[in-house]
């Protein structure tokens, strides 16, 4: 069966080790599951039966954009679909996403902590507003992190002002709709036109997790695993054992909605 994995990582070959040394040092018991490399990456996909996946990049500061297309561009496959970035603070925001554009991208990933922002800032309305008129779609992480404790600057609830506000923006929300945050997940994203991706599933009470899918649009879920974070074939195995969803719910989980992006 095709599978489409909306949330992996890698890093050039030449900052690969250095890059994920550096991130395994804060992640806790979070540990990386390849070298961070994209051939890491692939061999990952490979063991899982994983046709192609989003690489999501991050900015971290501006002026990484024309690096970043760069290396996407070299990278660029069938299987490997590389997302842009950009840095809230970037004066060149708007030339940044439409290099994007022309390049061929179809994604921007955001990491608000990382990135110095809050999701609901009236700053970045315009920077969404352009994702969604530009036919692309935003990646986001969302709820909390481990690097980065108490933090709710992307937090659940703060997504729906910018739906509000921005009909038809296609937004993905990473781990679940939001790490350890999945009461507000409930709460502030079911019902709401926006995707939610997989990564972490298994971290989420089975009660709480079933309440969710019975909650949002079945046909808004996407399959996401967060590699090397999470493991590619772990996450494909536990959404194959869900007794919960049926066969047809899974195959959209696992490629079918990412037709919708």
């Amino acid at each position: 069966m095709k599978i489409i994995d909306v949330h992996t990582h890698a890093f050039p070959d030449n900052i690969a080790a250095k890059a994920v040394r550096q991130l395994a040092a804060k992640t806790g018991p979070y540990r990386p599951l390849t070298d961070g490399t994209v051939s890491g990456l692939l061999a990952s996909m490979d063991a899982a039966g994983i046709t192609s996946a989003f690489l999501l990049n991050v900015a971290t500061r501006p002026g990484q954009a024309d690096a970043i297309k760069a290396w996407s561009g070299r990278i660029a496959s069938d299987r490997i679909i590389p997302a842009g970035s950009i840095h809230p603070d970037s004066s060149g925001w708007r030339s940044e996403l439409a290099g994007f554009k022309a390049a061929g991208m179809r994604a921007v990933k955001f990491h608000p902590m990382y990135q110095g922002f809050s999701v609901d800032e009236p700053r970045m309305l315009p920077v969404y507003e352009a994702i969604r008129d530009a036919g692309m779609f935003a990646v986001f992480h969302s709820g909390y992190d481990i690097v980065f404790p108490g933090d709710r600057r992307s937090s659940p609830d703060k997504f729906g002002p910018v739906l509000k506000a921005l009909p038809g923006i296609k937004i993905v929300l990473a781990h679940f709709g939001g790490w350890s945050d999945w009461e507000a997940v409930l709460e502030h994203v079911c019902g709401r036109d926006v995707f939610i991706e997989t990564s972490f599933i298994r971290e989420v009470p089975a009660a709480l997790r079933d309440r969710i899918f019975s909650a949002h649009d079945r046909n808004r879920f996407l399959f996401g695993s967060d590699c090397p974070w999470g493991g590619q074939a772990e996450q494909v195995r536990f959404i194959e054992s869900l007794k919960s969803i049926n066969d047809d719910f899974k195959e959209g989980i696992f490629h079918r909605n990412a037709s919708l992006l």
